[in-house]
């Protein structure tokens, strides 16, 4: 069993950039704790983050994802997440990005690697 909420804000920095400050809080609870898992049973983390998407050429975008992470009665950490997107004839939707994490916890968890994401609209 789980229980999770999120609430979030975000304002959009500049008027013709899809450039975002954004506000994010979640609680997180868990029934069973397992012991080879980072995390407690319970616990909240406020994100403050910046969400960047910046046109390069074309379809061809730059986006990025810079996060300061408050685990509440844990720690601070960060996650940060970058790469290009395109979009190809309005259908299809591909993205890489490189990622690097650290949430602090029970015990710290940190990630870092590549990204790949491909998406077909109909």
């Amino acid at each position: 069993m789980r229980r999770f909420g999120s609430a979030q804000g975000s304002y959009k920095i500049f008027p013709c950039r899809d450039w975002f400050l954004r506000v994010q809080y979640e609680d997180l609870a868990f029934s069973d704790q397992v012991p080879t898992y980072f995390s407690p049973s319970s616990f909240d983390i406020m994100r403050y983050g910046l969400d960047v998407t910046q046109p390069v050429y074309g379809k061809l975008n730059f986006l990025g994802k810079f996060e300061a992470l408050d685990v509440l009665r844990q720690g601070w950490g960060y996650s940060v997440k970058f790469g290009p997107s395109a979009i190809i004839r309005d259908r299809l939707e591909l993205r890489a990005s490189y990622f690097k994490l650290l949430v602090p916890g029970g015990t710290q968890f940190t990630g870092e690697g590549f990204d790949f994401f491909a998406s077909w609209r109909f």
